[in-house]
């Protein structure tokens, strides 16, 4: 029984070793992303900027294939808080699976608000809605979210 006893401890004792080391520091690693981080509401993340984009469909607009939909770009720690881009936006879809794209039309509407139009899904399945910052031709940051029509 003692030799049990020892068992279930070094057992404990070892399984309580493995968990700490594979443990990270909160803040630890990879740039803080708040659109999966378990408070972040983002819909996408630009990282270096820090901006949270949401997007919401324009239920004005067709549920066909031709689609609207404004963008909001924000302070991830002030949902009130938009930030007025310094570069300029750049929104297309794009479907991995057939190298299909389309590029939106894009205006901008007040500091942090875009409408974005006449974006295309050529077909049903899994396309990622790209968004990104250029300065003339160079992009200098994007990102994407993923969207099934």
């Amino acid at each position: 029984m003692k030799m049990f006893r020892s068992l279930i401890y070094l057992l404990l004792a070892s399984s309580m070793i493995l968990l700490a080391s594979c443990a990270k520091l909160n803040g630890e690693g990879a740039s803080r992303n708040p659109a999966v981080d378990e408070n972040g509401t983002c819909d996408a993340y630009l990282s270096q900027s820090d901006v949270c984009i949401d997007l919401i469909w324009d239920t004005k607009s067709s549920n066909g294939p031709k689609r609207s939909f404004y963008l909001e770009f924000y302070n991830p720690d002030d949902r009130s808080q938009f930030i007025d881009l310094k570069n300029d936006l750049e929104v297309s879809l794009w479907m991995p699976s057939t190298g299909e794209s389309s590029l939106g039309k894009v205006e901008k509407m007040n500091p942090g608000q875009y409408y974005v139009s006449d974006v295309y899904f050529a077909r049903p399945g899994t396309w990622e809605i790209q968004f990104k910052l250029k300065k003339g031709t160079a992009v200098v940051e994007q990102t994407a979210l993923s969207y099934r029509y």
